[in-house]
């Protein structure tokens, strides 16, 4: 059985922060997408994020993971368990180096979005051994603090934990 979350999962105490934590994915992936890059919103692809405290009291940001489950195929013979399962993600190592998006907030500056490539040497000293190609997986505690997960699963039935 896929369990996209460990542990417990909270909706939102609030329809208005719950439209708001919908806006920021769809606004997310509409702002990589004009950038020139490929992730839409569910289950295989973007679908959560971690929210960490950023070091020196720079305020917070959330970390994106997209193609979170690509597709096995002959380019990514992996099984990444019960979630991958039907998955027509086709897997792309560019589209695997960019999957980490990262928003930054704080008090004094606009909101800044980012599409890191995780083959570039600042990027990639972030990712442990074990998590670089063909995964390219940032974890959020290289970042900041972490504080929470956010999950967004429009219209599935797909069991959070």
């Amino acid at each position: 059985r896929c369990r996209l979350a460990d542990g417990e999962v909270y909706r939102l105490a609030s329809v208005v922060l719950e439209a708001g934590l919908a806006k920021l994915f769809f606004a997310t992936a509409a702002a990589v997408r004009r950038a020139g890059f490929t992730v839409d919103v569910g289950r295989y692809d973007l679908f959560h994020g971690h929210v960490f405290e950023r070091r020196e009291g720079q305020g917070v940001g959330i970390l994106f993971h997209a193609a979170e489950f690509p597709a096995v195929c002959s380019d990514f013979p992996h099984n990444l368990g019960f979630c991958q399962m039907g998955s027509s993600l086709a897997y792309s190592d560019w589209r695997m180096r960019h999957r980490n998006l990262l928003l930054l907030f704080s008090d004094d500056l606009p909101v800044r979005a980012f599409v890191l490539d995780a083959k570039s040497k600042p990027v990639s000293e972030l990712i442990p051994s074990y998590a670089k190609a063909p995964l390219y997986t940032i974890y959020e505690d290289s970042l900041g603090e972490a504080l929470a997960d956010v999950f967004f699963l429009p219209e599935t039935g797909a069991a959070l934990g």
